[in-house]
């Protein structure tokens, strides 16, 4: 009887730390923010193809055929950085909003 508790007490060790890692990978991922929103011009005529980036980073987007736009940016994020060709690129703090 002894022996069947040693051989099971490595299993709930393994186990437990199993989990414990599963969690702490998934509180990782949780720590991303969504940002949407529609770029338009000055007409307010919705620009496909602006290339939206978080500043410091590679995470980007780009927007779609009525200028809208889904970005995953870390929580830690600051800025996002607008820009498309032919036009003045624009920064947006992100801070709490």
């Amino acid at each position: 009887m002894e022996k069947l508790k040693s051989k099971r007490y490595p299993r709930v060790v393994t186990f437990l730390l199993m989990a414990f890692f599963m969690v702490f990978a998934l509180g990782s991922f949780a720590q991303q923010k969504s940002i949407t929103g529609v770029v338009t011009d000055s007409e307010n005529v919705p620009i496909p193809g602006v290339t939206i980036v978080v500043k410091g980073t590679t995470v980007g987007t780009i927007t779609d055929m009525d200028g809208k736009y889904t970005l995953a940016v870390p929580a830690n994020a600051q800025t996002i950085s607008f820009t498309y060709i032919g036009k003045l690129g624009q920064d947006i703090q992100i801070d709490g909003k």
